[in-house]
C-alpha cells in the first residue's frame, strides 16, 4: 500500500457512534475533512469487536454484519478525497465501564480490581479467550468488506491485550500467561487469525505501549522484544505510544515536552524491520528530525488534527494560521472517558468554557517572590501553577543536569534532589475544600500529581488574616488559628 506522505491520524474515540456503535454522518464528515486535509493515513477508532459487550457511549462497532454500510461510506469517503484508512480493532477488557456497557463487569485475563473502571474484574475462560479471539479475526473480516485499507490491533493504553501482555494484570498459570512468550500468546494469536481472516495482501499495524509506565509491568526492553514478536507472526507496521491510562507518568498534559516519548519508538525502530509510527506530543519539526535520522518511518498526530484538520497541508505549504493544540485534555480526553462526544475547545464548542490556566505572579514586593517562606494566598488552577513556579525556580538547569547525570558526576537520588528541592518552604492558603477547584478531568490530576514532586504544605479550609513582621496568621473553619513564618505573599489583597 502506498501512501502519499508520512503523515498519520493516530485513532481517537469520537463517541459519535449511534447506541448500537453504528457509523453516523458526523463521523464519516470528521474523517473527511482530515483527508481533505492532506493527510495520509487516518486510523479509525476505537473500534469494537465483541457481540457480547457493545459500548453504548458512541463506540464505533465491527461486531455484527449490521455495521458494515456505515463503514463502507466511511472509507468511500476518505478514498474521495485520496487518503487512506485503517480500522483500529480494539477490546477494552478491564477499562470497560459498566455504565456504557450495559453494567456488566469487565473481563480480563485474570480476576482483580481494575482501578481505571473502579470495579472488580472477571477472568477469562479459555473457551472465551478463543472466542474473543475469533472476534478480531470477523471483525477484520467485516473491516475488509467495508473497503478498509488496512487494520491496526489495538493492544497499548492498558485495554486487554496490554493486560495479557503484562505481569500486573496477567496472573494465569496457563498457556496464556507466566513468562512474557506465554503472555504474548493472546496477541499472538490475535495476529495470526486476523492475517487469516484478512488476507496476505491487506496492512496490519499493531499498536504497543512503548513502556507501560506502571511499576512492575512492561518496559520499553519487554517492548521490543514484544515488537519483534509481532513482526516474527506477520505485523506489517507499529505504532509505538507511551502508557497505560492508569500510569502515573503524564503522556499528553501540557507538561509534557514535545517528542518526549518518541525515544520509546526509536529504540523499537532499531530492533525491527517494519516500518515504525512515533508519535505522542509531536509537532512537525520534531517529526521531520525523527523521519531524517532513521528514528521513525511515520509521524502520528491526533489531538493537533482535531484542533486542526488541515494541518497537513499547513504544514506543507509553510502557512503560519495552524491552531495549535493545548493539550488542554478538556475537549478530547476527558469529556471521552465521561460518556460524552468529543468537542475540540479550539473548534468553538459551545458547552466548554475556558479558565484562567495563568499563574499568578503578584507579590507583595513586585514581580519576583523574595526569601525562604513564601505563602500562595489561593489553591485554584492559577494559585497551584504559581506554587509550582515558585519551587522550581533556581532548581538545576537541564544543561547542568545532562553534563552531571553524562559523566556521573552525582547519584541519581542527589541530582533529582536538585531538580526537586530550592530551599524553599511554600504553602499553599485556600478556603475550599480542594485544589483547583476550577479546573477538572486530566490536566487537574496532573497538575495535582506534578505539585506533589515539590516541597509543598497545603492548608485547605483556611484563610490569611493578617501578616506582620515575617509572620502570617492563618484561620481555619474550624476556628483554629496557626502562625507560620512568611517572607512573601502571593496573591493576597487586604
Amino acid at each position: 500500500m502506498e501512501i502519499k506522505n508520512r503523515v498519520v491520524m493516530t485513532a481517537a474515540n469520537l463517541a459519535y457512534a449511534s447506541e448500537k456503535g453504528l457509523v453516523t454522518e458526523k463521523i464519516v464528515d470528521f474523517y473527511r475533512e482530515r483527508a481533505r486535509g492532506g493527510t495520509g493515513l487516518l486510523v479509525a477508532g476505537a473500534i469494537g469487536v465483541d457481540p457480547e459487550r457493545v459500548n453504548t457511549a458512541g463506540t464505533m462497532q465491527l461486531s455484527s454484519d449490521e455495521c458494515i454500510p456505515g463503514m463502507r461510506e466511511l472509507t468511500g469517503a476518505v478514498h474521495e478525497e485520496d487518503g487512506k484508512i485503517f480500522a483500529q480493532l480494539w477490546h477494552p477488557g478491564a477499562y470497560a465501564l459498566p455504565s456504557q456497557f450495559g453494567g456488566a463487569c469487565p473481563v480480563a485475563p485474570s480476576s482483580y480490581y481494575c482501578s481505571f473502571s473502579r470495579c472488580k474484574t472477571e477472568a477469562l475462560s479459555i473457551a472465551e479467550i478463543q472466542s474473543v479471539i475469533q472476534y478480531f479475526a470477523d471483525a477484520s473480516g467485516r473491516a475488509k468488506t467495508a473497503g478498509f485499507d488496512g487494520l491496526e490491533i489495538m493492544a497499548s493504553a492498558g485495554y486487554l491485550i496490554s493486560q495479557f501482555l503484562s505481569p500486573l494484570t496477567n496472573m494465569r498459570n496457563d498457556s496464556y500467561g507466566g513468562s512474557l512468550s506465554g503472555r504474548m500468546t493472546f496477541l499472538r494469536e490475535i495476529i495470526q487469525a486476523v492475517r487469516a481472516e484478512a488476507g496476505p495482501d491487506l496492512p496490519v499495524m499493531v499498536r504497543l505501549s512503548g513502556n507501560d509506565f506502571m511499576a512492575g509491568g512492561n518496559n520499553n526492553d519487554d517492548c521490543i522484544r514484544i515488537a519483534q514478536e509481532c513482526e516474527l507472526y506477520g505485523a506489517d507496521a507499529l505504532d509505538i505510544t507511551g502508557g497505560w491510562h492508569e500510569s502515573r507518568i503524564p503522556q499528553l498534559t501540557e507538561d509534557v515536552p514535545q517528542g518526549a516519548f518518541a525515544y520509546l519508538a526509536a529504540r523499537v525502530k532499531r530492533n525491527v524491520s517494519i516500518p515504525v509510527v512515533a508519535c505522542n506530543r509531536m509537532n512537525e519539526a520534531i517529526g521531520e528530525q525523527l523521519l531524517e535520522e532513521g528514528s521513525a518511518d511515520y509521524i502520528g498526530f491526533c489531538r493537533q488534527l482535531i484542533a486542526d484538520p488541515e494541518y497537513t497541508r499547513k504544514i506543507r505549504e509553510n502557512t503560519e494560521s495552524i491552531k495549535r493544540c493545548t493539550a488542554c485534555n478538556r475537549g478530547c480526553l476527558d469529556r471521552i472517558f465521561k460518556g460524552k462526544p468529543l468537542e475540540c475547545v479550539l473548534r468553538h464548542a459551545p458547552d466548554i468554557s475556558g479558565h484562567d490556566i495563568s499563574c499568578n505572579a503578584e507579590t507583595e514586593h513586585g514581580s519576583s517572590a523574595r526569601g525562604k517562606n513564601i505563602i500562595v494566598c489561593g489553591g485554584s488552577t492559577s494559585g497551584v501553577r504559581t506554587a509550582i513556579r515558585l519551587a522550581e525556580e533556581g532548581t538545576i538547569n537541564s544543561d547542568v543536569l545532562r553534563f552531571l547525570f553524562l559523566y556521573r558526576a552525582e547519584s541519581p537520588d542527589f541530582l533529582y534532589d536538585l531538580l526537586t528541592h530550592n530551599g524553599r518552604k511554600i504553602t499553599i492558603v485556600e478556603p475550599g475544600a480542594k485544589l483547583c477547584a476550577d479546573s477538572g478531568g486530566s490536566a487537574r490530576v496532573a497538575l495535582l500529581n506534578k505539585l506533589k514532586l515539590f516541597p509543598v504544605d497545603i492548608c485547605l479550609e483556611s484563610e490569611l488574616v493578617a501578616s506582620d513582621e515575617g509572620t502570617v496568621t492563618i484561620k481555619k473553619q474550624d476556628g483554629s488559628v496557626v502562625q507560620i513564618k512568611a517572607d512573601d505573599i502571593v496573591g493576597w489583597h487586604q
